[in-house]
């Protein structure tokens, strides 16, 4: 073990090897500037410090224009704040290096007058060891410094040697979980992408399908072709959801409502769902719940209500005859405190008299993309995320989830969420009859409807107009700004991505008109992530209808805000 002691050269080769792309690159591929600081590296900083006797530590992370302390032991304010110096620096000089650098007064070294530390810390001694990736990148440098001279000994550099391979591997494993974070947004980005590219067209495609199943009647073979191509719209659309909800689970980005729901609600939503779906087997859907549940409860009943639809549809699914049949019931029940609403462990159970598990199908459920196995899924179909997805929502929802059954015998599948009680809300019209209360109470007056795609323009005006509503049409968001500027609307739908001028860009601008400050604007959008809801409300919108758009959601919503 040798240390370099030579005299200071800090000049523009150190400059030069500093700022190297490369070098630069992979500093910042850890993930670790500017980020706060971590208690596996403080350990690392605070230990060298007792080992040498040295009165102050670093871990430094060398960026092309600034040293950045990941981790500081023994060092005041202001630099325990700011945690970070400019210009040239010992923990460069000794990165660049490549070997241990021990200076026992740097005062007898040329350019010491340059370091920064020296002035601000009144720094004197430094003894430093370079820390590298495996690709042997320099990232910075692990040193311990003194504010008088100290005669480092070769056990001090030892010392430092062994701690930086400790912290070497700390941060090969940070920059390990930040690739793989990387990895994620860069997937979720795509899928979010593939999200809009697919569910615009299928917008049209549901769109133009309902339109068709309105104009009046069809002849049987007809009405079986359009029940077969909505079928079918309504599978694929569900393999983008599943798809979709996974990508934002993995990434982190489901987040969970609160609002204030009726339990015999949502599972009539679900159980009408399911029905739909049992119906053509002549299997019968119904549910319970125990006395002891609350009946009105408060959470996320979107999320709820789809892993209810999840499992439930495996049922009908894998039951060639006889029922499906849910349970809700009460395990635990918690007091509520400081003014918060007590809260409920619900049981929710959907058992079913079909096909079965064996025990070793049973071992591998609830995993990513498993259907039990080969033949299950070529014979059912399906993409094998539904329970894995119920999985995550109940852990989500701080609870568990699992199944029991016997081959031959039917199955039973449960998962378990913490809801509080809630507080009953008034009654919204069924959305089945918004349509008719629509035409009933708004005909005649008249909207905006922003959409670039002529094939969604034309669904969406149609479907308008059926309510008896006026329809003007904006090819883009500087189109839909200055109609609204001279029109009189009701109401505005704005899709979210136009040419010209994007949805939000035009809802800021129509806001900032005083006279259309309280106007109702309705976001249209392909795009499914909860930022996208929450770039809507930032920019002034109302509403958020995800396309492809169902008319009862759009006739709803219309009710909804045109009062």
């Amino acid at each position: 073990m040798k240390a370099h002691v030579e005299p200071l050269q800090l000049d523009a080769a150190i400059g030069r090897q500093v700022a190297d792309v490369q070098r630069v690159a992979a500093v910042r591929a850890t993930g670790l500037l500017d980020t706060p600081a971590e208690a596996g590296f403080d350990r690392l900083t605070l230990m060298a410090r007792r080992l040498t006797g040295a009165p102050a530590a670093f871990l430094t992370l060398v960026d092309s224009e600034r040293d950045f302390y990941k981790s500081m032991s023994g060092v005041g304010e202001p630099l325990a704040t700011q945690r970070q110096l400019t210009g040239r620096t010992f923990c460069q000089h000794c990165m660049v290096g490549g070997s241990p650098l021990v200076l026992k007064d740097v005062r007898h070294h040329p350019g010491h007058e340059f370091v920064p530390a020296v002035q601000s810390m009144g720094l004197l001694s430094y003894a430093g060891v370079p820390l590298m990736d495996a690709q042997g990148h320099h990232l910075g440098s692990f040193c311990v410094v003194d504010f008088q001279p100290h005669a480092w000994s070769e056990q001090d550099v030892y010392v430092l040697m062994e701690l930086a391979h400790s912290v070497q591997r700390e941060l090969a494993l940070h920059e390990a979980v930040h690739q793989a974070r990387q990895a994620s947004r860069a997937k979720s980005a795509f899928l979010a992408q593939m999200s809009h590219e697919i569910r615009t067209p299928m917008n049209a495609v549901l769109g133009l399908a309902q339109l068709l199943g309105r104009s009046g009647p069809l002849q049987p073979r007809q009405q079986e072709q359009l029940s077969g191509l909505q079928a079918a719209g309504q599978h694929l659309l569900q393999v983008i959801d599943d798809v979709l909800d996974m990508s934002k689970i993995e990434a982190g980005r489901l987040v969970l409502t609160h609002q204030d729901f009726q339990l015999a609600a949502l599972m009539d939503q679900v159980v009408r769902l399911v029905s739909a779906m049992a119906r053509p087997k002549g299997l019968e859907v119904t549910w319970q719940a125990s006395p002891q549940v609350p009946a009105w409860l408060r959470g996320d009943a979107t999320r709820l209500r789809q892993a209810l639809i999840n499992l439930a549809g495996n049922a009908v699914k894998f039951t060639p005859a006889g029922q499906v049949r849910l349970s809700v019931q009460l395990d635990e029940q918690r007091a509520g405190q400081a003014g918060a609403q007590a809260s409920v462990l619900l049981r929710f159970e959907v058992q079913d008299s079909g096909i079965g598990l064996s025990q070793a199908q049973l071992a591998g459920l609830f995993q990513d993309f498993h259907q039990g196995d080969d033949s299950t899924a070529s014979r059912y179909g399906g993409t094998g995320l539904g329970l894995a997805i119920v999985r995550n929502l109940s852990q989500l929802m701080q609870g568990q989830c699992g199944a029991r059954s016997h081959l031959g015998q039917g199955s039973v599948f449960w998962f378990t969420a913490w809801l509080e009680q809630g507080e009953p809300v008034p009654a919204e019209p069924p959305m089945e009859d918004s349509e008719a209360q629509v035409l009933a109470l708004h005909a005649g007056k008249r909207v905006l409807l922003a959409e670039d795609d002529p094939v969604n323009q034309l669904v969406m005006r149609e479907m308008l107009q059926s309510a008896g509503l006026l329809v003007d049409v904006a090819q883009d968001g500087l189109e839909a700004e200055n109609l609204a500027q001279h029109g009189s609307y009701a109401l505005i739908l704005m899709d979210m991505q136009m040419p010209v001028e994007d949805g939000p860009t035009a809802t800021r601008h129509i806001r900032a008109q005083a006279s259309q400050a309280q106007l109702p604007i309705v976001a249209l959008t392909a795009n499914a992530f909860d930022e996208d809801r929450k770039l809507c409300e930032s920019a002034g919108m109302d509403d958020f209808l995800a396309k492809p758009v169902r008319s009862s959601q759009l006739f709803a919503t219309l009710l909804r805000w045109l009062r």
